[in-house]
């Protein structure tokens, strides 16, 4: 899980947002099913970072809406 996670902060930081979002999406959800509560946090924070950089900040919403539920 942590390569998939690797993967998706690569596409990150080197500005292939949509690379970044598939495998980070995936994380989250391993995260959320192990109930790995802080490394939820950290994805969901990271994962609000790609729709803002896009300039979609309804996407940040829908992203700490999924938190929330």
């Amino acid at each position: 899980m942590r390569i998939t996670h690797a993967d998706g902060l690569v596409g990150l930081v080197s500005g292939d947002l949509p690379r970044a979002r598939t495998p980070m999406e995936e994380a989250l959800e391993v995260f959320g099913a192990r109930g790995d509560l802080a490394s939820r946090v950290w994805m969901l924070m990271i994962l609000g970072l790609v729709p803002e950089l896009q300039g979609m900040f309804p996407g940040q919403s829908a992203a700490i809406g999924r938190f929330c539920t």
